[in-house]
């Protein structure tokens, strides 16, 4: 993957590769398989090698409040056959959460299948922690631990 912004000194992973490794990451271990951007977006952009049918995608994140990780309140994806003109196809939303909590959580979507050589995923950052955190106004951060493609294909073809 190719990322607009790097992640974090503090959280780099192992690199932009972590993101299609297959690997997922513990929420009690930030500094293991995930990446880490303090008050900046995701925006990943992954050449997937060949044209296929695309009828799902996901995005594997955390949220650890005390730490001030939160999801991303939005996840748009998008499509592109050439890598230059990318169309999305569609955008995920989760809840800003209203008191502490640790949570994983894989925002996946089915979509019309579409073929597709490359995907862009814009994961967007909180940006604040909320007032109700007592680090409130500080940037929050976001972490990615995995993209994901066609899923339940992936899991059917493992059995």
């Amino acid at each position: 993957p190719i990322l607009a912004s790097p992640p974090s000194p503090n959280y780099p992973g192992t690199g932009p590769a972590e993101l299609v490794d297959g690997i997922t990451g513990d929420p009690e271990n930030l500094k293991s398989d995930w990446l880490g951007f303090e008050g900046e977006d995701l925006v990943a952009t992954i050449d997937l090698g060949k044209t296929i049918s695309v009828e799902e995608l996901g995005l594997s994140s955390c949220q650890v409040t005390s730490a001030g990780v939160f999801l991303p309140p939005t996840v748009e994806f998008s499509v592109s056959l050439n890598g230059k003109d990318f169309k999305s196809v569609a955008t995920t939303t989760t809840e800003v959460p209203q008191k502490k909590s640790v949570d994983t959580r894989i925002l996946s979507t089915k979509i019309k299948e579409v073929k597709a050589r490359h995907l862009r995923v814009h994961a967007k950052n909180l940006g604040t922690i909320p007032d109700w955190h007592q680090a409130k106004g500080r940037k929050a951060w976001l972490f990615i631990d995995e993209i994901l493609v066609n899923p339940q294909r992936s899991r059917k073809n493992h059995r």
